[in-house]
């Protein structure tokens, strides 16, 4: 028997252990746009929606999967279950699904020479209370005899009704400019948005 409660904090740590900076390398062409104009690039970019980031940075290692692209296959591997290439797509879709309601808004840029500070207001996915919502249908437990296809359909659906947090939240996203006028974002930003995007625990 395995409880649900508790995983979510388990999965954040594994889930920000991803950085959505991208490597930077000189181009033949510097950039006109600002951090400010970059920050929501990375945003987007971390519900894969990464063709604005990809033709920015090309360098990026975001893919269509976002940041959380690992969040289904941890959640199953914790609870045990097992999930076909079919599943795991079906699961991937809902979870982009969940993901692009995330709201968010630039609030204040500070630039400093090559440094800059972006803060954006995020008003991020409650998947935690989401998760506790479906889980209750079954008790609140997996037990031997919970079906996998079970717990796939409650995950699925925990991410399509996953609701927003109440209220938004400010991040400092720092940024840094390379050789050809592009600002990268830094990992610290990063992990601190996806923090705020994807409430997975307390």
């Amino acid at each position: 028997m395995k409880r649900i409660a508790g995983l979510p904090t388990l999965l954040v740590v594994v889930i920000l252990a991803v950085a959505i900076a991208g490597c930077g390398t000189a181009g033949q062409e510097s950039t006109e746009l600002s951090p400010r104009e970059v920050a929501p690039l990375y945003l987007e970019a971390m519900r894969g929606n990464v063709s604005g980031l990809r033709e920015y940075n090309p360098d990026t290692e975001i893919t269509e999967e976002g940041v959380f692209g690992s969040a289904n296959q941890t959640l199953l591997s914790l609870w045990g279950v097992s999930a076909t290439p079919e599943q795991e797509a079906q699961l991937t879709e809902a979870m982009l699904a969940g993901l692009s309601q995330v709201q968010f808004t630039v609030v204040d840029e500070e630039v400093d020479g090559k440094n800059a500070t972006v803060t954006v207001a995020i008003r991020g996915v409650d998947m935690a209370s989401s998760l506790e919502t479906q889980f209750e249908t079954i008790g609140g437990q997996i037990t031997d005899g919970t079906e996998d296809e079970t717990i796939i359909a409650l995950l699925d659906k925990a991410w399509r009704e996953a609701p927003l947090v109440p209220e938004p939240a400010n991040v400092d996203m720092p940024f840094t400019a390379v050789v050809d006028g592009r600002w990268i974002a830094g990992s610290e930003g990063g992990a601190a948005a996806g923090a705020v995007y994807l409430k997975m625990g307390d």
